[in-house]
């Protein structure tokens, strides 16, 4: 989100932020609740910018880091959902 959104160092999405927000365990709903109280300058959340800044900066998942592995093993699973559902 950060670096998708060119977030200022004073609006960042951080882990403690995140925790902040008891009301969901879901991270979407949390950060959707962090971009709400932002300033107008900020662009609203929409699953679509990351998405295009990921297709655009694909060596950012490149590495060993665990957060790395865990999401592309997520999206791993996604698509062979997908793809066994449609035959």
């Amino acid at each position: 989100m950060n670096r998708s959104y060119a977030l200022p160092e004073v609006h960042r999405v951080t882990v403690e932020k995140r925790y902040q927000d008891t009301s969901t365990t879901r991270l979407v709903k949390k950060v959707e609740s962090m971009f709400n109280v932002m300033p107008e300058t900020i662009p609203i959340l929409d699953h679509y910018t990351p998405a295009a800044w990921l297709i655009r900066n694909p060596d950012a998942l490149v590495g060993e880091r665990e957060a790395i592995r865990r999401t592309l093993a997520v999206a791993e699973r996604i698509f062979e959902t997908v793809n066994s559902l449609l035959g």
